[in-house]
């Protein structure tokens, strides 16, 4: 996958969820009272996506041809290690009233999720 390709992917996904958070706060004010938690695991998967692309693309490339799976193992488990992280701190934080707060969260965790498993296929066919 190219850079530019990249780009350009990474860009339509957070558009997309972006147009898509916005409108279920227009749509839904229950998902509306956790817009914080929303924006902030956006900005998250938008640079850990970033971070991983650079990470996996190196590891491509690498004349170890487990470094690759490896890499990939290295992220899943560090994502899954953050995204608790921040539910954790957002839930303790702010003492949300009901578990809905965690729906932001996984909506944007699941496109994201959907993005990288793309763009690390890409990568690892190379």
């Amino acid at each position: 996958m190219q850079l530019s390709q990249f780009y350009s992917s990474l860009l339509g996904v957070s558009a997309f969820v972006a147009l898509s958070l916005l409108g279920l706060q227009w749509f839904w004010p229950r998902f509306a009272v956790y817009g914080g938690l929303a924006w902030a695991s956006y900005l998250f998967f938008v640079l850990f996506s970033w971070l991983c692309f650079f990470w996996a693309r190196q590891a491509s490339q690498s004349k170890d041809q487990l470094q690759f799976s490896r890499v990939f193992m290295m992220q899943t488990s560090i994502k899954m290690l953050l995204s608790l992280s921040l539910v954790l701190a957002y839930f303790y934080t702010f003492k949300p009233a009901d578990q809905l707060f965690v729906l932001p969260f996984f909506w944007v965790y699941f496109c994201f999720t959907l993005f990288e498993i793309y763009f690390l296929t890409q990568l690892g066919k190379a």
